[in-house]
């Protein structure tokens, strides 16, 4: 099993569903411009769509059901997240069915591009296979978070960099695939980070300490000192007296 990607996770008992950036309605009338502006693209010429899975699952279905002209669907699963809320820069083939697509108009659907890597390689590894034509189709865009070149030649939405989204087939950790919307999962503080926070705010300040200055001794020091130095003028004068006798 692969580990959480450090730094861009989330807990799954933290993790909230936060404001919704587009709805059902919003979704089925950006599909319809969609599938409008792809036709009009390839005209009445046969398409073979790859499906890159899990994410682009529902986008897929509901899109293809919107295309008039012939159309072959493909899949392909892939994934470069591993339940956490950063993609980690590498990908993992799962499963490659693939047809023949030489010599064939060949369009890849991805639920969203976002470093472009794992765009960017499926591209490469279709592109092996001497399609006629390549293009990619994303159901979201995240332009700013590009790592690698990965030309998107047609997308539904185009969110935030720092945005985290789920719904629509677009999940954290396999959840939240089946919301018919769009929205940005949020993370809450635990119980414990929030009183070890409020404890550090009620918890007073030391005060840093006086240092004692040098060459000045405590009043005992002193008095013992000159007690011992009046002792050893007594001696010394008394001896000094007995030899002058």
């Amino acid at each position: 099993m692969m580990p959480l990607q450090r730094g861009g996770e989330v807990s799954k008992a933290r993790a909230k569903i936060g404001k919704v950036l587009f709805t059902r309605e919003d979704i089925e009338a950006r599909l319809d411009e969609l599938a409008e502006e792809i036709e009009q693209h390839y005209g009445n010429r046969e398409l073979t769509i790859v499906a890159l899975l899990k994410g682009s699952l529902f986008f897929t279905v509901d899109l293809v059901r919107r295309l008039s002209l012939p159309v072959r669907v493909d899949v392909l699963e892939v994934s470069s997240y591993f339940d956490s809320t950063s993609s980690s820069g590498g990908i993992v083939l799962s499963n490659y069915l693939v047809r023949d697509v030489r010599d064939r108009h060949v369009l890849v659907l991805d639920d969203i591009v976002d470093t472009g890597v794992t765009l960017a390689r499926t591209l490469e590894l279709i592109r092996r296979e001497k399609p006629k034509s390549l293009a990619a189709c994303a159901f979201l865009n995240k332009k700013r978070r590009r790592r690698v070149d990965a030309p998107v030649d047609f997308y539904g939405f185009e969110v935030k960099a720092r945005d985290f989204v789920v719904g629509y087939g677009l999940d954290y950790a396999q959840r939240y695939r089946n919301l018919p919307y769009l929205a940005v999962l949020e993370k809450q503080p635990t119980a414990r980070g929030t009183s070890r926070r409020r404890a550090a705010r009620k918890k007073p300040s030391r005060r840093p300490r006086a240092s004692k200055k040098k060459g000045r001794s405590s009043p005992k020091r002193s008095s013992a000192r000159a007690k011992a130095r009046r002792g050893a003028a007594r001696r010394k004068g008394s001896t000094g007296s007995r030899r002058r006798k």
